[in-house]
């Protein structure tokens, strides 16, 4: 009787393990048919009830980790190319994933991390042309993306006029002259270019007339 409770507990055990190990890869299967078909919102929900089913061994991170960026999870797709390239040794794999890497931290606006993960996906790869174009494009957006910042830093300091002010000072004027006092300078200097005209015309009258005087004696 015992031997029978025994031998029946243990094909009840194996029939549960056997039905759990089918589980994870029929939840796959159904994870993969939704990719296909454009569904990537329950793909992505399959993917991680798979994984969660699959013995540790197993790894398809890589397959979630696209079914995240196609559903816009960008940080959960980040995460799933990451432990993709961690438990990769081929080289050739690791180059793909640092390159699905870098679109995810695109998609971040992460362009500095993109930008290394593009030369990762270069160094395992140096003929990946798509790397090397989504390379150059990075660099272009962070770029883009440093000169806006100090832009905004500009508009946001509360003496953004300084570089003109300084250069004001460097001409000996103040650094604010309102309109009407400019106006009032730059009449005073024609007044008194006027000024120094009549003293040279004076000057050189006195100095022929002179010249003549002494002719005539």
């Amino acid at each position: 009787m015992i031997k029978k409770i025994i031998f029946s507990t243990l094909v009840s055990s194996l029939a549960a393990q056997f039905s759990f190990g089918q589980a994870w890869k029929s939840k796959l299967n159904q994870a993969r048919t939704y990719y296909q078909n454009g569904n990537y919102d329950q793909s992505l929900q399959l993917y991680e009830e798979a994984k969660s089913l699959a013995p540790e061994s197993i790894d398809f991170s890589s397959e979630i980790g696209q079914a995240a960026y196609k559903s816009g999870n960008f940080p959960k797709a980040k995460s799933y190319f990451e432990s993709a390239i961690s438990t990769s040794d081929n080289t050739s794999i690791k180059s793909d994933e640092y390159f699905n890497l870098g679109n995810s931290q695109m998609k971040m606006k992460d362009f500095k991390s993109a930008i290394n993960s593009y030369k990762e996906a270069l160094r395992k790869n140096p003929n990946d042309s798509q790397s090397r174009y989504n390379l150059s494009e990075a660099i272009r957006q962070n770029k883009k993306n440093n000169q806006q910042s100090n832009d905004n830093s500009n508009e946001n300091n509360d003496t953004p006029n300084e570089p003109k002010d300084e250069q004001k000072k460097e001409n000996n004027q103040p650094a604010d002259i309102p309109k009407r006092s400019v106006d009032r300078i730059l009449d005073n200097l024609s007044k008194k270019e006027s000024e120094t005209k009549k003293k040279l015309n004076n000057s050189t009258n006195k100095k022929t007339n002179t010249t003549n005087s002494e002719k005539d004696w």
